[in-house]
């Protein structure tokens, strides 16, 4: 575990990181329209999208990230409401 604190204290390692997930968000975006519009099937083989939101380019990979990002400031924000209590709580 030192080894992972002491890499996530460095800011130009926390910097390099960010980035890595952004390309890898832009990536699976553009795999998402390659996958959507680049392997079309012929249109007697063509299926009907069971929901609206499946016709939308790259929408499992947004709903994914936004998905992960809600649950992360969900998770924070439940932590400081009512998990996280004072040091001295039990001393009282």
């Amino acid at each position: 575990m030192w080894f992972l604190e002491r890499l996530l204290e460095n800011p130009k390692t926390v910097k390099k990181m960010v980035y890595v997930l952004y390309i890898s968000l832009i990536i699976s975006c553009l795999l998402g329209f390659i996958v959507q519009y680049g392997m079309s099937e012929p249109a007697d083989h063509e299926e009907e999208a069971g929901f609206i939101w499946e016709k939308i380019p790259v929408f499992s990979a947004i709903y994914g990230f936004v998905g992960c990002a809600l649950i992360i400031i969900l998770s924070k924000a439940f932590g400081h409401a009512g998990i996280m209590v004072e040091e001295d709580y039990y001393d009282r």
